[in-house]
């Protein structure tokens, strides 16, 4: 069987939406420039080897020519090159932005792109600003992570180190008072999770139409302890007004996150793009009902522990009351049963014998 990681990279190197953009000589391949080994993506950016996740994801890029998401990647050329004909100066946001790859394609495409990365991990956000050194460019990075409420405190293990720090939260509509942004033109999120709350902290900014595109990565609910991830954000964004210009949920990815691209611009009515939609058998966290199977199955097991709990407890309070009743002289009929309310004899013979109380720890009659 293989390893999760050769799965992987099978799964999504099988899917070829990008082959159709354009790619530039070398495209994939990894080289040494000022002495250190980079990778080329499909538009001339250069990231530092295996800095996103590692050699799996290296090999997928090498694979697919400069790629590592080919169905979101697919969306993001689209909303681009609709970026390129309207848009001169555009503002992205890019939310959980790690090696900060698709906010340097937008700068890539658009130079005069004014790019925002928020980031909790600061070795993650360090491989970013690396890669914008490696292309030249300069961009606004925040170390902080995203949140509904703007200034929430935040207590998180970082995922390269898994080490607790403490934070500020920030929210999209916070940020965009605190930067004093007129609009964000491409927002793209990619949160481990909090992506709800994200999109929940952009109220105001959805309200008032000032954010055009999104671009929304959904987590399988053992990321996100929710299954309905996806199906929450999808609903959010429509019923705040926008239109959705491709979609697909978490079993149905070839890279294992779910997507959402929207537009709440009415100039983007009309976009629409087509994408793989991979069988959720061959996806990469598989079919949902093993999942469903499995907690049933622990419902089950915690039903079986829980009665078994009860059976033992009751036989040691059991044994506890005829203990006390042989110390005060009593005869306890093996066969007696708990009553939730005490017959006539049993008060007499409770105010006749008076129990201490029970020892600290010690169930009580």
């Amino acid at each position: 069987m293989p390893s999760y990681e050769e799965r992987r990279i099978e799964i999504t190197s099988a899917v070829r939406d990008t082959d159709p953009i354009p790619k530039v000589p070398r495209a994939g391949d990894v080289e040494e420039r000022n002495g250190t080994r980079v990778q080329i993506m499909h538009n001339g950016v250069v990231v530092e080897e295996g800095c996103y996740w590692g050699d799996w994801t290296t090999e997928i890029v090498r694979r697919l020519r400069g790629h590592h998401e080919p169905q979101e990647e697919a969306v993001f050329h689209v909303l681009v090159e609709r970026l390129r004909e309207d848009t001169p100066a555009p503002v992205m946001l890019e939310l959980g932005s790690f090696w900060a790859y698709y906010s340097l394609w937008l700068k890539r495409a658009i130079p005069a792109t004014r790019c925002l990365m928020l980031e909790p991990d600061p070795n993650n956000l360090a491989i970013g600003q690396r890669n914008f050194s490696l292309n030249g460019v300069t961009g606004e990075f925040i170390h902080a992570p995203v949140t509904r409420e703007h200034g929430a405190p935040v207590r998180m293990a970082t995922e390269s180190d898994g080490v607790v720090r403490r934070f500020r939260g920030l929210s999209v509509d916070g940020l965009i008072a605190d930067k004093g942004l007129e609009r964000i033109d491409l927002l793209l999120s990619d949160v481990q999770g909090a992506e709800l709350d994200a999109l929940l902290g952009a109220t105001r900014a959805m309200q008032e139409r000032r954010i055009r595109f999104f671009v929304i990565s959904t987590h399988h609910h053992s990321i996100s302890r929710d299954p309905l991830t996806h199906q929450k954000c999808l609903r959010v964004l429509e019923e705040a007004g926008a239109h959705v210009i491709a979609e697909h949920s978490v079993p149905e990815s070839c890279s294992g996150d779910g997507l959402i691209a929207a537009s709440l611009d009415p100039r983007d009515a009309d976009l629409h793009v087509d994408i793989t939609v991979v069988r959720a058998r061959d996806s990469l966290f598989g079919e949902l009902e093993w999942d469903l199977a499995a907690a049933q199955n622990w419902r089950h097991q915690a039903r079986r522990h829980a009665g078994t709990a009860r059976r033992k407890l009751r036989a040691r309070v059991e044994r506890l009351r005829a203990r006390r009743a042989q110390q005060h002289g009593l005869h306890v009929d093996p066969e007696y049963e708990w009553r939730s309310t005490p017959s006539e004899t049993q008060v007499r013979i409770g105010a006749a014998n008076p129990c201490p109380p029970p020892p600290r720890g010690e169930a009580r009659e």
